[in-house]
């Protein structure tokens, strides 16, 4: 056997070689991979650059609105009827909470036990309950001094959430007119409804940037918010109250359903206060009635009863059908099957006394005399059949039948002395706001006027003022309304008395009783309506139940109101 011993040696020195040529080749392959790492990490730096910074964003920024204050709602007198004020709820994280805090051991923890008043077991309790939540309530409507209390203590899984309160000082008595907002800030009724946009102003934005612990490090705005606006109503918050407190005590002595009450400034137009029984607490909305919520004053309708008849009376005036000398024979006289009769039969009586003694029978055969169109389109001058347009949500336009072609001798009658109509009480203040301001028209309003208000002659002065004077006899002793006099000032008013219809439009035993008017009468400064449905003591006429409110009503508002005395 031939032995060759380099063979050996030329083995190992290849494999060796070939060691070496992989080792290079895979070193050469990583450096490859780490040069290409490099080179896109390079490219995505340069290129991808604003794409990783949204997508960072994404995941630790926020866009959070940036809330305005609600605008306060204040009387012509600025006292506040609604103002919004900031309370605090604090809650938890209980994940958070846990993960990065020793709960049973850290001070903090026992410190804040101590500021929201709740003992440490029970605290450590509710965490360990909610451990599995992200969010759970620890106490809310706390004030700001707490709230800062507890920020200072800045523990990790504790926030405090910032809320808005509205509040409304006057609660039941101004409810109806101002109406309430929701926990959102959104209003439901009232002029927190109908005016919300001006009061809620509009909300800006902002991106809030947070921290791996959820902590805010950055803002930055993005749109600004547009201030609230504050509104000021016509209202009188001192008359309101009397009214209020009046009509309260009227409805509970007369026992009836609900009453509705309406004060105008005459020359402005201004309503200075609007009241409803039965009323509610917009500071505590989840406890009112549903019934209770409704402004009776401007959404309710009923036919006026008698205390139209001053309109039909200047109708016929100007049309000539009556003089103001006239005599009526006012025994009862049959339409057909009916009769129409008043509640005391009298021979005869002048224009003066139609009024006063508030006849039937003598405004039927008056209207029955003109053309009904005439006496449609005088009670549509007055205001009747037509919105006010105030601006309150829910406004009833009430009814007056202009397209009605065919008109039976009844209902002419009928229609003369306040049925086959229907107004609100809203309604039936501002026809005798126009009587007292001699026949001009002026736009109500619920907001406070700063400027002259220009009118529009409706009906001739001339008429008007005839009917005013025969009004002021109405609160004289023998009248309807005596029981509406005041001791310093002249009253005009009218009263009515009419019966209800039910759902089947049949007349049935419950009443509305009303009284409406002006005063002083020398120079008429305020025009009230009172209505007060379904009194159901045995007093239930409007001369008994509504007058004597109106008389007090009108004379401390005038009292308030400094207006002269005109009665010596």
């Amino acid at each position: 056997m031939i032995f060759f011993p380099y063979v050996k040696n030329i083995k190992k020195k290849d494999t060796f070689a070939a060691k070496k040529k992989r080792a290079l080749l895979i070193y050469s392959f990583v450096i490859c991979i780490i040069i290409a790492l490099l080179l896109r990490l390079t490219w995505v730096q340069i290129h991808d650059f604003e794409f990783l910074i949204h997508q960072s964003n994404i995941r630790s920024s926020r866009i959070q609105l940036i809330s305005t204050r609600r605008g306060n709602i204040i009387d012509r007198n600025n006292n506040l009827l609604a103002i919004t004020f900031q309370v605090y709820n604090i809650f938890a994280d209980p994940k958070f909470l846990l993960k990065y805090n020793d709960i049973k051991n850290d001070q903090k923890i026992k410190k804040l036990s101590y500021i929201i008043n709740l003992p440490l077991s029970e605290l450590l309790n509710l965490i360990y309950k909610h451990r599995n939540k992200r969010f759970f309530y620890l106490k809310k409507d706390i004030n700001k001094k707490t709230s800062i209390a507890i920020k200072k203590l800045n523990i990790l899984g504790i926030k405090i959430q910032e809320k808005s309160r509205r509040y409304y000082p006057y609660n039941k008595i101004t409810s109806h007119v101002v109406g309430f907002a929701d926990d959102n800030g959104q209003g439901l009724e009232g002029i927190e409804k109908s005016l919300n946009t001006l009061l809620s102003g509009k909300h800006g934005k902002k991106i809030v940037y947070k921290d791996p612990y959820n902590q805010v490090f950055e803002e930055k705005i993005l749109t600004k918010n547009i201030p609230s606006q504050d509104i000021q109503l016509s209202i009188d918050q001192n008359l309101q109250k009397i009214m209020y407190e009046k009509l309260d005590m009227a409805i509970s002595s007369s026992k009836a359903k609900s009453g509705s009450a309406v004060l105008i400034k005459i020359d402005t137009g201004e309503i200075l206060a609007m009241a409803n029984i039965p009323s509610y607490n917009p500071n505590n909305i989840n406890e009112a009635k549903k019934d209770a919520i409704r402004n009776r004053a401007i959404t309710d309708i009923f036919e006026p009863g008698s205390t139209i008849k001053p309109i039909v009376i200047m109708a016929a005036l100007q049309q000539g059908t009556i003089k103001e000398n006239s005599i009526i024979n006012t025994l009862p006289f049959n339409i057909g099957k009916h009769t129409i009769k008043d509640v005391k039969t009298y021979q005869q009586l002048n224009i003066i006394d139609i009024l006063k003694k508030s006849s039937n029978v003598a405004i039927s055969k008056i209207a029955l005399k003109m053309p009904i169109s005439k006496v449609i389109d005088t009670y549509s001058k007055f205001g009747i059949g037509k919105i006010t347009n105030i601006g309150m949500i829910g406004e009833n336009k009430g009814f007056n039948p202009i397209n009605k072609k065919k008109w039976s001798k009844l209902e002419i009658a009928t229609f003369s002395f306040g049925y086959g109509l229907m107004l609100t009480p809203l309604q039936l203040a501002q026809t005798f706001s126009i009587i007292g301001n001699h026949g001009c028209f002026k736009p109500l309003s619920i907001i406070k006027v700063n400027h002259q208000v220009l009118g529009k002659q409706v009906f001739p002065q001339k008429y008007v003022d005839i009917v005013l004077k025969m009004m002021e006899k109405v609160s004289l002793p023998g009248g309807s309304g005596f029981q509406a006099a005041t001791k310093d000032y002249r009253i005009a008013i009218k009263t009515g008395t009419v019966k209800k219809i039910n759902k089947k439009k049949r007349y049935v035993n419950k009443y509305i009783a009303y009284a409406a008017g002006v005063a002083p009468v020398s120079n008429p400064y305020l025009a009230l309506a009172i209505v007060i449905d379904e009194p159901t003591s045995e007093k239930y006429y409007g001369g008994l139940v509504s007058a004597p409110i109106f008389g007090q009503i009108m004379q401390r508002s005038l009292e308030i109101l400094n207006i002269k005395p005109d009665i010596f």
